[in-house]
């Protein structure tokens, strides 16, 4: 599940449940509508992600791609600690610029 709000030039993605290989085009879909519609300054909410398997994490690594060739970024937040592991294991802790809050990404 995924909820979207608009604030100061930023949109926030706030995602709930797993990223796996049976949501994950969803989740790349409904990411890449946004950034076809101009918002390219992405926040990640995931806080409430309790999975992530191999295939959300490059749907995650491929909006990155897409959103810095429009000029753009994306930043994760609130990553659940074993989720956070996982980034740092895998060595995405290094491509993605993560926040431990939503306030801290947006300055």
């Amino acid at each position: 599940m995924m909820e979207v709000e608009e604030r100061n030039g930023f949109s926030i993605v706030k995602i709930e449940g797993e990223i796996d290989l049976f949501n994950s085009q969803d989740l790349k879909r409904d990411i890449e509508n946004l950034i076809n519609g101009g918002k390219v300054k992405l926040i990640l909410d995931m806080n409430k992600v309790s999975y992530i398997d191999s295939s959300g994490l490059g749907v995650l690594v491929g909006i990155n791609k897409r959103v810095r060739m429009r000029g753009g970024f994306l930043r994760l937040v609130a990553l659940p600690q074993d989720i956070k592991h996982l980034f740092e294991i895998t060595k995405l802790d290094k491509v993605f610029n993560i926040y431990p809050t939503v306030g801290s990404a947006m300055k």
